[in-house]
């Protein structure tokens, strides 16, 4: 506090010390980095829910759940990606934040994806890659 009121009164001080001022505040600030989060890991996804069949040009919804087994996971993310031109993979991750105590409760994430469908004969769709079970269904694209 006394350096505070010593730099407010003395304005030829101020000019010098101002930029260590921010200095000081950007070295003091957090990021955000918690040393005990591990990283994103991979969560299983347990259920996937396409249609068996739509219209060519058409819009298809696909209803995707994964489950993270314990309160130690946050920031729980399901993600799609076209692997080949009728192929879909989605996979789901977390933040585990490492804590040796881990609340006994599920980390559950539903998400509901869109998709445009072409004129192609089939899609398919797979949730998970090894070692979780591999979820895989298709898509049959009717006239």
């Amino acid at each position: 506090m006394i350096f505070v009121v010593y730099i407010i009164k003395s304005k030829e001080t101020m000019k010098y010390l101002f930029p260590l001022f921010f200095l000081f505040i950007f070295i003091s600030c957090d990021d955000g980095n918690d040393p005990n989060r591990t990283g994103r890991v991979v969560i299983p996804i347990v259920e996937m829910v396409v249609p068996e069949t739509t219209e060519a040009y058409s819009q298809v919804s696909i209803d995707i759940q994964a489950i993270a087994p314990n309160g130690c996971h946050s920031d729980l993310v399901i993600e799609a990606d076209l692997t080949e031109a009728n192929r879909i993979l989605f996979t789901a991750t977390a933040f585990d934040n490492g804590n040796e105590m881990c609340p006994d409760v599920l980390v559950i994430e539903d998400s509901t994806f869109k998709f445009n469908i072409g004129a192609n004969s089939e899609y398919i769709f797979q949730a998970n890659e090894a070692p979780f079970d591999i979820i895989r269904d298709t898509t049959v694209i009717t006239q």
